[in-house]
């Protein structure tokens, strides 16, 4: 498990203005997974007047069992709610470590790993700090174009610019140049919220694979149409729960769940 440590912090509040998106209705929103969270406040605002954005700009430590030292984040929610860590985010990095000691460090030895809606890059990072160079091949943390400069803040002052790059990747358009191999392991946390979104992060997914790719996703039910998500990306994956997680029961109390998904023949 993780403990985070705030180093620094300035908060203000301020009235949402440019995060709005239409969505089907309130009552849309999963009462038991939803009340009072953040993540949903920020990404489907409905009304501005009545729902307030706090700005966040800190410095955490993230200190997780396993790594040789704490990850040093720099938050900045200026650019929007990926500008800060989520509960997905802890659970992919908590799983991952898991599965690169019970391997003793062969899973991801030589691979090409690749995060989606990076953020702060936290999970790519918990990667690197893991992995030396001599193992995974290359980490790479993508997000849009307003989350670039905290990714490259982020992973110079951890210093893992050697094994982790940071890169603009925007969903539903063609890949970018800079792309030039098929990913051997995709990462995605928290990236199933808006439904606008849903198709290109699928289209994305598709162009990115092949079938022996292994995307791993992390999500938490917030609403009832986050279903549509996983009927249009079963036309074109098979979805396994990962079951094999130690600290899976902690978190599916919490409306957590972590999928593996791979590319249908």
């Amino acid at each position: 498990m993780s403990t985070a440590i705030v180093i620094n912090q300035n908060e203000e509040r301020k009235d949402v203005g440019s995060i709005i998106v239409t969505t089907e209705s309130e009552t849309d929103v999963d009462q038991v997974h939803s009340e009072k969270d953040p993540f949903l406040e920020w990404s489907l605002t409905m009304d501005p007047e009545k729902i307030l954005n706090s700005n966040i700009i800190r410095t955490s430590s993230f200190d997780y069992k396993g790594l040789p030292r704490p990850i040093l984040i720099k938050e900045d929610t200026t650019g929007g709610c990926g500008g800060k860590t989520w509960e997905a985010a802890d659970v992919s990095c908590n799983y991952l470590i898991w599965k690169y000691e019970s391997s003793n460090g062969n899973a991801f030895k030589g691979k090409t790993i690749l995060e989606l809606g990076s953020g702060t890059g936290l999970v790519g990072l918990v990667l690197g700090a893991m992995c030396n160079p001599l193992d995974a091949n290359e980490i790479v943390i993508t997000d849009q174009i307003p989350m670039l400069s905290l990714m490259e803040a982020n992973i110079n002052i951890n210093d893992l610019g050697r094994i982790v790059k940071a890169n603009v990747l925007d969903w539903g358009v063609e890949l970018p140049h800079w792309l030039t191999k098929t990913p051997d392991i995709i990462i995605a946390s928290d990236c199933v919220y808006l439904e606008i979104a849903f198709q290109p992060l699928i289209d994305s997914l598709l162009l990115l694979s092949n079938e022996k790719t292994e995307i791993y996703l992390c999500y938490k039910r917030r609403r009832k149409a986050d279903k549509r998500f996983f009927t249009l990306a079963r036309k074109k994956f098979t979805i396994t729960e990962v079951t094999e997680d130690p600290h899976r029961p902690g978190y599916e109390r919490k409306g957590l769940h972590l999928y593996l998904m791979k590319r249908k023949l």
